[in-house]
């Protein structure tokens, strides 16, 4: 079993140079970069050096500079008893690999599937609109009763004075809920 410095060095970074990446460059690729998190909930500073950071093993650059890919060394194992893949799994792993035909089909297919969803995005966001602007026509702006629409308070409507009452009702439904959204749930009696 190798551990994760001699992972770096026999695996990835032969791997990575294979694929074109000096290792040894600064510029292309970063060694333990350190990636900022925030603090446990509830602790208020670093209790340690380390708390607050994370660390990858290899952060891939771009020629201008900025992060393209995060590589992560782990220790290599083929333990029966844990279940990991292996170095030897790796190198002997294929792919299938379809014809550039065959991806070129398929590319297209799923660039119109891509058009096709954000025109219906867009019908939808027309018809919502249109809806809307109906609405309007139809009964004016509610806020302004441009309509001159008669207005009452909900209970004169009810034949009994008890047929509405406050909610919020049922289990699903939390008072902090509708006072964080300024909102009153009202329950109508069918009786």
């Amino acid at each position: 079993m190798k551990s994760e410095s001699e992972t770096r060095q026999t695996i990835i970074d032969k791997k990575l140079n294979e694929a074109g990446w000096d290792v040894k460059n600064l510029s292309q690729v970063s060694q333990k970069f350190d990636i900022a998190v925030p603090l446990p909930e509830g602790v208020a500073e670093a209790r340690s050096p380390y708390e607050g950071h994370q660390f990858s093993d290899y952060v891939l650059l771009s020629r201008d500079g900025k992060p393209m890919a995060v590589v992560e060394a782990k220790k290599t194992s083929k333990d029966p008893t844990y279940f990991s893949i292996g170095q030897i799994d790796i190198e002997n792993f294929k792919l299938p690999m379809l014809a550039i035909d065959d991806q070129i089909r398929i590319a297209t297919i799923l660039t119109r599937a891509e058009n096709l969803i954000a025109k219906r995005k867009a019908s939808i966001k027309a018809l919502d609109e249109f809806l809307k602007s109906t609405f309007l026509e139809m009964f004016g702006d509610p806020l302004k009763n441009e309509k001159g629409w008669e207005e009452k308070v909900i209970l004169d409507g009810c034949k009994n004075k008890n047929d509405i009452k406050c909610g919020p009702f049922g289990i699903q439904l939390s008072k902090s809920e509708f006072k964080k959204k300024q909102c009153t749930t009202l329950g109508y009696s069918s009786n």
